[in-house]
Parts: C-alpha cells; structure tokens; sequence
C-alpha cells in the first residue's frame, strides 16, 4: 500500500476492498458497486516470460479488441503461475466516467451487455486472440449486483481450451 488517502486494494474472490483513510479533512473515499464479469484465462507460458514480454498490456490490448470493449473496463486484479493464470474484472459501460450512479447494476441492458460478454470469453479460442499466442482458454463469471451490493444472480460459463490439434474440450 502506499500511504495515500484512497489508496485501496481490491479482493475479487471475496468481495472485499482494503483503502486508506486519513484524519485529513480533504480524504474522501468513494465506493461504488456495479455489476461485472470476473474472468479466468489460462496462457501456456511461464509467468517470467509472460512478465517480460509484456503480457499484462498485451493481455488487455488483445482481450479488449476480441471483446469489442474499451481498456478502461478491464482491471487486472490478479496474475498467478501455474503456467500462467491470469485474473481481471470487466465492468459495465457507464454514461459517464465521473457518475457511477449512472449505471443502474441489475437494468437489463447491462446485464444483457455483461451475460454477451462472458459468452464471448468463454468460448474464445486460441485463433480468436492471435494476439495471445499462448491463449488455452477463459472462464467467465456474471455477478449482477442490487442496490444494496448483494450479488443478486451469479452466471458461471464454462471454460472451452483447445488442444494442440484444435480440438475443444469442455473444463
């Protein structure tokens, strides 16, 4: 952490945020919830190389371009050996990047945009991110908020890699 009112770190597998408050009258920390998409994907290479090469903005250039999205909706939030796993977060499109409130969580436009998305990435193949030459495949989880936070329906997609020889398989 740096010790700098707002400073926060995310916890996507539970939901949680850590941030930095100070007795400074000007610190305020705004927290929005939304609704979002947390992917999986796996890359055959080690995560040295992966590092080395690049691999975080190549990660976020390529998915973005595949998915049709802008960059600033991709977080990163998590990069893993065991080849090389790496872990983000898409959030819905708002009308305005100051007012997240814009953003209805559950409207179904956005749960629509987030579902289209996540099938998407799941079904995405080693020849759909070329740009990832080691891609062996994605999962997608929908989790559409209430106005209260709680996650109101979680939708899982299945992961689809690709063998060598392109044959699909279910994870």
């Amino acid at each position: 952490y740096v010790d700098k009112c707002g400073t926060n770190k995310y916890f996507y597998k539970n939901n949680t945020i850590h941030f930095i408050v100070s007795a400074d009258a000007q610190c305020t920390v705004r927290v929005t919830l939304s609704s979002s998409i947390q992917i999986t994907a796996r890359l055959s290479v080690d995560i040295n190389t992966f590092y080395d090469s690049n691999g975080l903005v190549n990660f976020v250039d390529q998915m973005c371009a595949f998915l049709g999205i802008t960059t600033d909706r991709l977080k990163m939030v998590g990069v893993y050996s065991g080849s090389t796993i790496v872990d983000s977060v898409i959030t819905p499109t708002l009308s305005s990047p100051d007012d997240a409130s814009s953003v209805v969580p559950n409207s179904a436009a956005t749960v629509a945009d987030l579902q289209a998305l996540a099938a998407k990435i799941s079904s995405a193949s080693s020849s759909d991110l070329a740009g990832l030459p080691n891609f062996v495949g994605a999962s997608a989880t929908v989790n559409i908020m209430n106005a209260n936070g709680e996650v109101v329906n979680t939708n899982t997609t299945p992961t689809t890699s690709e063998t060598s020889d392109n044959t699909k398989f279910i994870i």
